[in-house]
């Protein structure tokens, strides 16, 4: 019959501050950036929606022309899916990250709970076998969390520079050219 983990949250276990400082100070600064870009990809396509807006105003609007302009609307669309996904990255940056700290700190708790009872006895509810392969656990846990954390911040700042990219290429098309035509539409020649 297998035992219960061990329920750590109603013992005393001391973590001191500079065993875990640095450890949530780094933390603190990659969660920091990850909100950084996940404003930023908001704000990105908050004026996405303010090109289309501008798009489709009225008739006799200067960007009226680009309604029937493809390439205006596969970038639009493609920068708004680009920051989307960054969006989505940054969140899920922050979940991992969130959860990695929770078992790097459950491991600190669970070494030093260990550290306070040495010997060959068992730590009640498991033996000393039991809660070094918990604590292995955790690390391997934390290491997984950690590693996937930063491939989605990874991925987050591609796509918000893509959509960023994209959202540049949008704007070209919307610029008129000296001849009253936009970027990209067909020229009174080529009819």
């Amino acid at each position: 019959m297998s035992k219960s983990k061990p329920n750590l949250s109603r013992k005393k276990v001391c973590i001191q501050d500079e065993r875990v400082k640095w450890d949530f100070e780094q933390h603190d600064r990659y969660q920091a950036f990850s909100s950084e870009l996940m404003k930023l990809a908001i704000g990105a396509i908050a004026v996405m929606g303010f090109l289309v807006t501008l798009v489709f105003k009225d008739a006799s609007s200067d960007f009226a022309e680009l309604r029937s302009n493809v390439l205006f609307w596969y970038t639009a669309k493609s920068a708004a899916l680009c920051l989307g996904v960054s969006c989505a990255s940054a969140l899920c940056h922050k979940y991992l990250a969130s959860d990695g700290m929770h078992h790097h700190l459950r491991a600190i708790k669970l070494l030093i709970w260990a550290e306070e009872n040495p010997g060959p006895q068992s730590i009640e509810p498991w033996t000393r076998e039991q809660w070094e392969a918990e604590i292995e656990t955790d690390e391997e846990i934390r290491n997984r969390r950690f590693k996937w954390s930063g491939y989605a911040l990874n991925v987050s700042a591609f796509f918000f520079g893509s959509g960023v990219l994209l959202i540049i290429g949008s704007l070209w098309f919307a610029v008129p050219k000296p001849d009253g035509q936009t970027q990209g539409s067909p020229s009174s020649k080529q009819l």
